[in-house]
């Protein structure tokens, strides 16, 4: 099993107005896509973090192979929130790890 974690924080250039629809597109945007990538096992995402966190959102995500993985990467669905996440955030951090 492969778990796919992932951070961000918003750009300092975004008025509050502008964090709050970001915030809402990807909590939004990132729901759906358990039902719409078949190889995705679980995801969960976190908007806004707690406030001992260095990040403002979290993604966390499990594939059962490494392949599965690589293939949601390149799924539309997810590219879709990809364009969202580079509109809004910065700063990524990511973690892949074989449990």
């Amino acid at each position: 099993m492969i778990r796919h974690i992932v951070s961000w924080n918003f750009k300092s250039t975004l008025s509050d107005e502008e964090k709050a629809l970001g915030r809402r597109l990807l909590l939004e945007g990132m729901s759906g896509l358990k039902e719409k990538i078949p190889c995705l096992i679980a995801l969960d995402i976190v908007a806004p973090t707690m406030e001992t966190s260095t990040c403002q959102i979290a993604l966390y995500t499990e594939f059962e192979t490494v392949e599965d993985l690589n293939g949601y990467q390149i799924h539309p669905e997810h590219l879709k929130i990809v364009d969202v996440v580079r509109a809004y955030c910065c700063d990524r951090h990511c973690v892949d790890i074989s449990v």
